[in-house]
């Protein structure tokens, strides 16, 4: 039964969705995978980055800060405890002219400020009310002694402050400040030394890469900005100023903005006072959108490249099954009309190539049909004229064995059992030959029974010289079992005929039957005589075709029933010879055990 053919459009749905659902989730999952694996690790090694390159630059910016802290505190302390200074400072002097001079003798100031660069500026405000203002030495007034002496009232004490008075007079700058106590003894008048930290100097120092910083002094605003336009606006990032020690590092808000910073405090030396270092990367943030998007971009080009791939491929491999499926199709119903290749070079072009080399043997073959066909109706017309011809003389088997019958009586008549016997013995073969003509099965039994009737006639014949046994198993009946007819008669007959040939007397011939498990039927068929030749054995055994001549008929029984074997039973089941040259001739035929 021919099942029914489905749509075309059924099978290129199915190739299309199989492939699909196989090849696009093996394509989207990994890519998509290893695109977010590595858009994390970029963004973490882009964090690590910024993080380490902002804490280096604060680190940078203190480690500046701290030189010049401890630079400037120790020329105030070379300037407190000089004796000259403290000379000046405590005399009182009754002619401004000698203040004037003793002043302008004292060029430690001038030599500081030319040699430190660090430095705006060095003053001296003292209480002492004889001394001539001048360039740094100048009278404390109440403002200065108000908000600058109130830091340092212990001896050689020391406070940061910012520029305040400066700003007061339009310095749109904050400067940071160094205030100290100048201890003065066996003296009602007092001062301090103030030195002003050059901004200019820190920008120099510190500004050198594209990093915002902003630097502060306690909970005051900024007095250092690398924007200039932050300085003496308040610290627009969380700081904890509960903490001397102070660190942050990581996304902070800034003005409305997401940006990655890094703040740290820095106690002041030799002070209570804290500085604060504020870091700013604002282009981070940006980094981490354009590497998360340069990331994204590329995973999904990694996406979509194969994903046209697979599209382009499967409507190429869905065109060449129809293709395929469309010849096979019409080979079937014998249109042999086909394209003469198919695109591509894989599994599917090799099977086409088989489906051609098919048509092609299926054309060859239709042709050598009707050769056959053609050469049949020319026999059966043949075969028709002479069977007109025979029918004229043919004979009824019923006349043969009428007339064999009639022949037996009167041997008998004549007392002659012998040719009574030998007659009897050869219509019953006669009949039984003749039975099983055109037949292709009988039972085990009458094969046996026949086998027992053509050696009767051998031994009628041949006297002496040849014995035979036929050898059955207990609980076998060969009545229940079928069998090839005619099959046996061939073997015996060469292990009469050609196997005991050279024995005089006390040759032997032996049928015996065995089985297998009950699934195989196994047939000896033994006679004691000269045996056959090695090479005639090994080429028979060894399926190689026998070098003999026609009226070689051993060699050719045995090939005949060999072919016979193997055509109604199959390759599973033969016959082989399996003695060898002066101990007789063993032939063993291997057939399934059939029942009725």
């Amino acid at each position: 039964m021919i099942l029914p053919k489905k749509p075309n459009t059924v099978l290129q749905i199915k190739v299309r969705k199989q492939m699909y659902f196989i090849l696009i989730p093996l394509i989207i999952i990994p890519v998509s995978f290893i695109g977010i694996a590595l858009t994390s690790y970029f963004v973490k090694a882009l964090y690590q980055q910024t993080s380490s390159q902002l804490e280096s630059d604060n680190i940078r910016v203190k480690s500046i800060i701290v030189d010049c802290v401890i630079n400037l505190f120790n020329v105030s302390s070379d300037l407190i405890d000089d004796k000259t200074l403290h000379k000046i400072l405590t005399t009182h002097y009754a002619n401004p002219k000698d203040a004037s001079a003793a002043i302008a003798d004292y060029d430690r100031f001038q030599d500081y400020m030319d040699t430190t660069t660090s430095m705006t500026s060095i003053t001296v405000y003292t209480t002492n009310p004889t001394l001539v203002e001048g360039k740094y030495i100048k009278t404390a007034t109440p403002e200065i002694i108000d908000k600058l002496f109130s830091k340092v009232s212990v001896p050689s004490g020391s406070s940061w402050g910012y520029n305040f008075f400066n700003r007061t007079i339009g310095n749109p700058s904050s400067e940071l400040l160094l205030v100290r106590s100048i201890p003065l003894v066996k003296t009602d008048y007092s001062a301090i030394l103030v030195i002003t930290v050059s901004n200019n100097f820190l920008k120099n120092k510190i500004q050198n890469n594209s990093l915002y910083t902003a630097i502060s002094l306690n909970k005051e605003p900024i007095f250092f900005s690398t924007t200039r336009s932050m300085q003496e606006k308040d610290q627009s990032v969380p700081i904890n100023y509960n903490s001397r020690y102070f660190l942050y590092n990581g996304l902070i808000h800034y003005k409305d903005k997401t940006v990655f910073g890094y703040i740290s405090s820095l106690p002041v030396y030799q002070s209570k006072d804290i500085l604060y270092v504020t870091t700013i990367d604002f282009a981070a943030n940006n980094k981490f959108v354009n590497i998360v998007i340069l990331c994204a971009a590329i995973t999904l080009l990694s996406v979509i490249i194969p994903l046209m791939g697979i599209v382009f491929y499967t409507n190429f491999f869905s065109s060449r099954i129809l293709t395929l499926r469309l010849a096979m199709k019409n080979a079937s119903k014998g249109d042999f009309n086909m394209i003469d290749s198919l695109r591509g070079d894989d599994e599917l072009s090799e099977t086409f190539t088989d489906l051609q080399h098919m048509v092609l043997d299926l054309k060859d073959k239709e042709a050598k049909m009707y050769e056959a066909q053609l050469l049949e109706k020319e026999m059966l017309n043949q075969q028709q004229q002479m069977e007109f011809k025979i029918l004229t003389s043919q004979i009824n088997p019923h006349f043969i064995y009428n007339t064999l019958e009639t022949i037996r009586m009167l041997a008998i008549e004549e007392n002659n059992q012998n040719v009574s016997s030998a007659i009897l013995l050869l219509g019953k073969s006669l009949r039984y030959v003749l039975e099983n003509a055109e037949t292709f099965s009988t039972t085990l039994d009458k094969e046996l029974d026949y086998i027992d009737v053509y050696l009767q006639i051998q031994k009628l014949r041949f006297e002496e010289r040849i014995d035979y046994t036929i050898e059955i198993p207990e609980h076998f009946s060969p009545s229940e079992y079928q069998i090839l007819p005619l099959l046996l008669q061939p073997l015996v007959e060469n292990a009469v005929l050609h196997g005991l040939d050279d024995i005089s007397k006390n040759g032997d011939v032996i049928v015996r039957l065995s089985t297998d498990n009950c699934t195989r039927l196994i047939i000896d068929i033994m006679d004691n005589g000269k045996g056959m030749p090695e090479e005639v054995i090994n080429a028979f055994n060894s399926e190689i075709t026998l070098e003999k001549s026609a009226s070689d008929r051993t060699s050719i029984g045995l090939n005949n029933i060999k072919r016979r074997i193997r055509l109604f039973y199959g390759d599973n089941y033969s016959i082989n010879i399996i003695s060898s040259t002066k101990e007789g001739t063993h032939i063993q035929l291997i057939l399934p055990l059939i029942p009725i």
